[in-house]
């Protein structure tokens, strides 16, 4: 092609314990493109001028990830996923002779596993308004999506998506700082440190403590629940959210006797 452009990507949408109902389509507008999610494949006509798929691609891959992290932490990791099908690409100068040439490059796609289905929906889940896949929010939510998947354990992911937040920040006063820019109590950032750092037995715990307690269920759940929060939060602020409330502790599960003494 003397000229290609790329007018239209085509993603399929996966889902590996979902099954979905006749679900309206779902329509989204943005600056270099639109796109158009219905019967299990998300359509996206390009605005922006793109000579090569893997342009086109790169211009759309950020909002398709944030839509999968924002989705994975509403409905579960792995709960929606967009798996490249194909292009749509024309060339604006053919050859004189030649009629206009119009082309379609498909990808062959090779999925593993057996899909187990537990839940039937009647709508796709939403695209998000205010979440952005940032390099913070991608970095935090492979961590804690390798703990869900037993690659790791909760201390060390826990305590690290603690310093993505406050390494930023002067030694001395940084979870004072990170409450403040990202609108987190810093009793919670206190009870994520000390959960990751106080408790936890030989395989899990982050330090070498003799003595340490394990985590209790209700403290596992306390951290699970605390980081979906906060990667949530961290994505609403990278993505220029304003106003956003502050999170505190009475918006996670609680009362939790164990945290409550962690915290005296």
């Amino acid at each position: 092609m003397r000229d290609p452009h790329v007018e239209s990507l085509r993603f399929r949408f996966t889902s590996s314990s979902t099954t979905f109902d006749a679900p309206p389509p779902v329509l989204v507008e943005k600056d270099d493109f639109r796109a158009e999610l219905r019967d299990g494949v998300l359509t996206v006509q390009m605005k922006q001028d793109c000579a090569s798929i893997d342009a086109a691609r790169m211009v759309v891959a950020g909002f398709l990830r944030a839509w999968e992290i924002d989705v994975a932490l509403r409905l579960g990791p792995e709960e929606f996923q967009f798996v490249y099908q194909d292009a749509h690409v024309v060339d604006r100068d053919p050859p004189p002779r030649g009629a206009p040439i119009t082309s379609t490059i498909h990808a062959t796609l090779h999925l593993d596993g057996t899909v187990v289905v537990h839940v039937t929906r009647r709508e796709y889940p939403a695209p998000p308004q205010c979440f952005v896949a940032s390099p913070d929010v991608e970095t935090m939510w492979c961590r804690f999506q390798g703990y869900l998947k037993g690659r790791e354990p909760l201390a060390a992911m826990a305590y690290f998506c603690l310093t993505v937040l406050t390494y930023r920040f002067p030694k001395g006063r940084t979870r004072e700082a990170a409450s403040q820019e990202y609108g987190i109590d810093t009793e919670v950032l206190s009870c994520l440190g000390d959960l990751s750092t106080n408790r936890g037995d030989p395989t899990s715990a982050r330090k070498m403590i003799p003595g340490l307690p394990a985590h209790t269920p209700s403290e596992v759940a306390w951290l699970e629940a605390a980081m979906k929060r906060i990667i949530r939060r961290v994505a609403e602020h990278d993505a220029g959210g304003t106003g956003l409330p502050t999170i505190t502790m009475t918006d996670l599960p609680r009362p939790v006797p164990e945290v409550a003494a962690v915290l005296k």
